[in-house]
């Protein structure tokens, strides 16, 4: 799925959000908000689809799953999660969505964080395998 397309796929999902947050009605996120969520986490960041795999401890084409909003199992949702420091279960478990202006002040404190960042070229990390963490991870 594009990315263009989880957009308007979550947008499309905001009034129904916005209601089970005025009502306190728990629920799992959907599969195109994972998506959406994990997107916008490793773009953040500029790590690569492989860089989030070796993280996370999950294969490539589950973070290409998971991005496409197809189904994958809980355990491989609660491994992306905490790689990107988010708690185990943020993806499973059932929760009460935050308000529409919640999200987006959210979402912005987030993308401020990295705002000021400064890529730094550092020398490869090498393994006792005499292989680079990139090479490990397929790059």
């Amino acid at each position: 799925m594009r990315f263009d397309d989880l957009v308007e796929a979550v947008a499309g999902q905001e009034a129904e959000l916005d209601r089970l947050a005025r009502e306190g009605v728990a629920t799992v996120p959907s599969p195109e908000m994972i998506a959406f969520i994990v997107r916008f986490q490793r773009a953040l960041r500029g790590w690569t689809k492989q860089m989030l795999a070796l993280f996370a401890n999950v294969s490539v084409s589950t973070v290409e799953r998971i991005e496409r909003a197809d189904v994958v199992s809980y355990a491989s949702l609660d491994q992306l999660a905490v790689a990107l420091e988010y708690e185990s279960g943020a993806f499973t478990a059932p929760r009460v969505p935050k308000r529409k202006g919640d999200s987006i002040t959210l979402l912005n404190e987030q993308a401020a964080y990295y705002q000021d960042k400064v890529e730094v070229e550092v020398r490869p990390l090498r393994t006792p395998f005499k292989t680079t963490l990139a090479e490990r991870a397929g790059k």
